[in-house]
């Protein structure tokens, strides 16, 4: 036997999942978040099974050492090579450290069903839009991403489904007692015949429109793809989802995928329907229909597949929707990838004499807080580390002792600063400091709770986690007796 090591997210920011195979062996690896660890060992021992599909469920830092015969470890090294080549931030090569005291990992499919489903509803919970951008390479695609667009369109369908709105459109129909325009052609025949049916051309008020008609053929897809043999469980619930929407759409008519993808070109949004927009690409790309399966070939190595996001970016999508929940905030700014508002205004803090000041860096939100007597800008950074158990790092109390000196908010100074961890209690302010040396600004480390897999699985437990998460950073930045919406 011999030995192959690596680091899941040796930085401790990033989570995902990669999958390979080739014509004889697969292997599963799911990275999650380091503040669901359910253990304590960050060291995995995992035997490669004799049936040669390997499962692994690792936390970011974990360190994995596979034990499997000389073919199969040779394998998993070219893929992990090439895994490290394309995303270092997610899996590394390392040397195969001493495994004594080492966790045991022997999941099997089924038992890698659940943190893959965990991990995915995190994606859709946070909003990310699993883009290019997050699958690097064009030739990475996968039915894993089929099931992440799914369950995007239906997840961003269901809470409009009711609000479509019936329109008119023009009809034809043979009717015996006449409505709208009778066809010429139509009545001629009727009296050559003495049938008392006419050709008659009128404007319904139907919900059978066309934007209606397009997300339904796409709905019909989700319902109807059961996936393959190893992936069925993985759409089973989505499934039963798509098809609750597609029995509300009742009434509307049933056209063909091909035609429909035509029909949705045409669609034009009235200004009530704008909403409808976002749904209506995610519908586009189901019906477009683009994402092969990998297929492996003789003689060739595996064929991979990785979904990698920071999460970093994840826990800042959380923070955003907790102060969205608090009435008390009435001006938020969020510069996700350092995109800034037209009212925030953050300078270098270093410029060149006569050139004109320019920054490529800015926090994470800027929000103006409702107080009893006056308001209050804050300066709110979100940190995805462990929570100091004193002063927080350096570089982070510089990077906001930076921003509270220079940044803006619609005109404003900074009144008050944050550094936003996260944790699984809910904690709230850990420790206050004061910026020197007038002493006239402080800087509160707070640690704010980060969800577990059981607040993702249905929506009003993600809409109490939120809640909960919003209490708290309400009662940091407004006082004990916050309230939230």
């Amino acid at each position: 036997m011999t030995q192959v090591a690596f680091r899941v997210a040796p930085t401790g920011k990033r989570v995902g999942l990669c999958a390979g195979s080739d014509l004889k062996r697969s292997a599963v690896v799911v990275v999650l978040p380091k503040i669901w660890r359910s253990r304590q060992s960050k060291l995995i021992k995992c035997p490669w099974p004799q049936h040669g599909h390997l499962f692994i469920t690792a936390y970011e830092g974990d360190t994995v050492v596979v034990e499997g015969t000389r073919d199969q470890t040779h394998a998993l090294n070219d893929w992990l090579l090439e895994l490290q080549s394309n995303d270092s931030d997610l899996i590394t090569a390392t040397v195969p450290p001493s495994i004594e005291g080492a966790h045991v990992a022997l999941d099997t499919a089924e038992t890698a069903v659940r943190p893959i489903l965990d991990l995915l509803e995190l994606f859709d919970r946070a909003n990310l839009d699993m883009v290019e951008e997050s699958v690097p390479h064009a030739r990475d695609r996968h039915e894993l991403m089929r099931l992440v667009l799914y369950r995007r369109f239906v997840a961003e369908l269901e809470p409009l489904i009711t609000r479509l709105r019936p329109r008119y459109r023009a009809t034809e129909e043979v009717l015996q007692a006449p409505r709208g325009r009778i066809i010429d052609r139509s009545l001629v025949e009727t009296i050559a015949s003495r049938r008392p049916d006419v050709l008659c051309r009128f404007d319904e008020h139907s919900r059978s429109t066309d934007l209606a008609a397009v997300l339904l053929a796409a709905l019909r897809m989700v319902a109807k793809y059961a996936g393959t043999a190893r992936t069925s469980s993985l759409f089973e619930a989505l499934r039963i989802r798509a098809a609750r929407l597609v029995r509300q759409l009742e009434g509307v008519t049933v056209v063909d995928r091909r035609v429909a993808f035509r029909l949705s070109r045409s669609v034009r949004l009235t200004r009530l329907e704008r909403e409808f927009a976002p749904v209506l690409q995610f519908a586009r790309s189901v019906l477009r229909d683009e994402l092969p399966l990998p297929t492996g070939s003789p003689g060739a190595t595996f064929e991979t597949f990785r979904i990698s996001v920071p999460t970093e970016r994840l826990w800042e999508e959380i923070l955003f929707q907790a102060l969205a929940e608090i009435p008390a905030v009435v001006m938020l700014r969020a510069n996700f990838s350092n995109l800034a508002g037209a009212d925030v205004d953050v300078p270098a803090p270093w410029v060149k004499s006569h050139k004109e000041s320019v920054t490529d860096r800015f926090p994470d939100f800027l929000a103006i807080v409702e107080g009893a007597s006056s308001r209050t800008t804050w300066c709110i950074d979100a940190k995805y580390k462990n929570l100091p158990g004193g002063s927080p790092a350096t570089e982070d109390a510089n990077q906001l002792f930076v921003y509270s000196h220079i940044a803006r908010l619609g005109g404003k100074h900074i009144d008050t600063c944050a550094l936003v961890y996260p944790t699984i209690a809910q904690l709230g302010v850990q420790l206050q400091l004061t910026r020197e040396r007038a002493r006239d600004l402080s800087l509160s480390i707070v640690g704010a709770p980060f969800p577990q897999p059981s607040d993702l699985r249905g929506d009003r437990a993600w809409a109490d986690f939120v809640e909960s998460c919003a209490v708290v950073l309400s009662q940091c930045i407004t006082g004990p007796d916050a309230q939230v919406a």
